[in-house]
């Protein structure tokens, strides 16, 4: 049967078997093998004829049986043979393949990692090979590459909890030339000064620098190719609120090429932080229904491969890897709070450079629970909260309660503890923790050390959470403890004894959970009720 290039992955062997026989022993496939083995073979007498490849694999993947090696090996012959019309063509290939003969084709299910081992193979392959020039593709075919390769990774997360790290070549992907319009640029208007006045010189950089020294935004790598927008649609009748709402969404959705854009090449520009935050929030009027008396609503929550990767990438990603993740899905998932936050705390690893970018979101974030504050008490439908625990702890730190005029003029450390809160909240953590650091000396007894040493343990615990903090906290308690703070000043120890029962089981934690019973018992069961439900 003839099968076009482009429908190799889903094209059935037979109609009676689809998915063939293992092709494994056959004569295509034992080709396909040898000339790939040349790759590695440094006593091979000739290169990989790569057109040779290319018309054995398809031979396999149409009249023998769907096996991955093959399908890789076919994108690799396409990308090397007709460019980056090959690549947008094995890209799809793979993803039919994945998404239709996943638990039948070659290798097995059972043999999951030869599978992760070929997929790790491809993508150092294209990593190199895409640093070659090519013809540039069209603004919709570098679409529909995008769109594929995001099936294929969210296909295989949701298959396989230790899969490729697939997103890490998707930056890469999106920075592939592309043709310019061929349609005139329009004239845009003359600026008015309140543009003028909020758009930052042309010679201010934004945060494109390398968070690391593999990172691709370093020095040599292309740049992404300058957004093509659409035209907005016709408004047409706004009879009704509704019409009105559908207009502003798809104006907005207009602008989804820019944002992608900036997300590759001016990471660190405020406005993007603002504009993302608008797209997905600007017609919320009111917050999902919940069920009943619960704080429970209808909406699906995210599915369990974007949670997985979201944790997975604040373990091992890099930061702006981090917030580009988090950005690219506030619109999908506009309710799923976490988002923020985790972008955030990857601009405050960026430094001084992301402090703007930073404020902006968190800005974004204030409105947005100023207008409708009960977001952060409901849930998906599946019980997943809107905001997790450290997305709430995260949310009061970015409106710290101001001290009362008569505390603020006596006490100049809670004025210190204030004014640090509040740049941590703007992505000046290290700024924050500087300035209370060095409060330290001056501070005039004991107690006042205390409170900034508890201050900084929890910005640290609300804008960068990590397991080790808790030899901080044990430090912070053992010091409440010989000063019988828990007896003098039981408000200033209670916060850090709930803390303390975020932290894995031990020993230590049960005598702090012994002491906050004994202080405060409703306060215990509360948040001993959490941790089980």
């Amino acid at each position: 049967m003839s099968c076009p290039d482009e429908a190799l992955g889903a094209f059935p062997i037979t109609d009676a078997n689809p998915v063939g026989t293992d092709p494994r022993e056959s004569a295509a496939f034992a080709l396909a093998q040898a000339e790939i083995d040349k790759l590695t073979n440094i006593h091979t007498p000739s290169s990989v004829e790569w057109e040779k490849l290319a018309q054995a694999c398809a031979t396999v993947l149409r009249d023998e049986g769907k096996d991955f090696n093959a399908a890789v090996w076919l994108l690799c012959a396409w990308t090397q043979t007709r460019g980056l019309l090959g690549l947008a063509t094995g890209i799809h290939v793979v993803r039919e393949l994945l998404e239709h003969f996943w638990p039948s084709m070659t290798p097995p299910p059972s043999r999951l990692r030869a599978r992760r081992n070929r997929a790790a193979w491809m993508l150092e392959w294209l990593e190199a090979k895409l640093e070659d020039s090519f013809t540039p593709l069209t603004q919709e075919q570098l679409h529909s590459v995008l769109e594929d390769w995001d099936a294929i990774d969210a296909f295989w997360r949701e298959h396989d909890d230790d899969g490729p790290a697939f997103f890490r070549l998707r930056r890469r992907l999106a920075q592939l030339p592309v043709e310019a319009s061929a349609e005139p640029a329009p004239e845009l208007p003359p600026p008015t000064p309140a543009m003028a006045a909020s758009a930052p010189p042309m010679d201010t950089p934004a945060v494109d620098a390398p968070s690391s020294p593999n990172s691709a935004l370093a020095t040599g790598t292309p740049r992404p190719q300058l957004p093509l927008l659409s035209p907005a649609p016709a408004i047409g009748a706004v009879d009704s609120d509704e019409a009105i709402e559908n207009a502003v969404t798809g104006t907005l959705a207009t602008l989804s090429p820019l944002v992608e854009f900036c997300l590759e090449s001016r990471t660190g520009l405020p406005l993007l932080f603002r504009l993302t935050r608008q797209m997905a929030w600007l017609t919320l009027e009111q917050p999902p229904p919940a069920q009943g008396h619960s704080m429970t609503t209808r909406l699906p929550p995210p599915p369990d491969s974007e949670v997985e990767t979201l944790a997975r990438l604040q373990s091992v990603g890099e930061p702006l890897d981090i917030v580009r993740f988090c950005e690219r899905r506030l619109v999908a998932y506009p309710f799923w709070l976490d988002l923020n936050r985790v972008s955030h705390a990857a601009l405050g690893r960026l430094g001084e450079s992301a402090a703007n970018a930073a404020a902006s979101l968190a800005g974004e974030v204030r409105q947005l629970l100023a207008r409708l504050p009960v977001l952060v008490e409901l849930s998906f439908a599946n019980g997943q909260p809107f905001a997790d625990g450290a997305t709430r702890s995260w949310l009061q730190g970015l409106n710290p309660v101001a001290s009362s005029s008569t505390t603020t003029a006596a006490d100049t450390i809670q004025t210190v503890i204030d004014q640090a809160q509040q740049s941590a909240a703007n992505g000046q953590l290290k700024e924050a923790l500087t300035h209370l650091q060095a409060s330290l000396p001056t501070a005039g007894n004991g107690r006042d050390r205390f409170r900034l040493r508890k201050a900084q343990y929890e910005l640290l615990d609300r804008f960068a959470p990590s397991p080790q903090l808790q030899v901080a906290l044990a430090g912070l308690l053992r010091q409440a403890q010989e000063q019988r703070l828990a007896h003098w000043e039981p408000a200033l120890v209670q916060p850090l004894l709930e803390s303390a029962l975020g932290y894995p089981s031990s020993d230590a934690t049960t005598a702090w959970a012994e002491q906050l019973a004994a202080l405060d018992l409703s306060a215990y069961w509360y948040l001993c009720s959490s941790k089980s439900g």
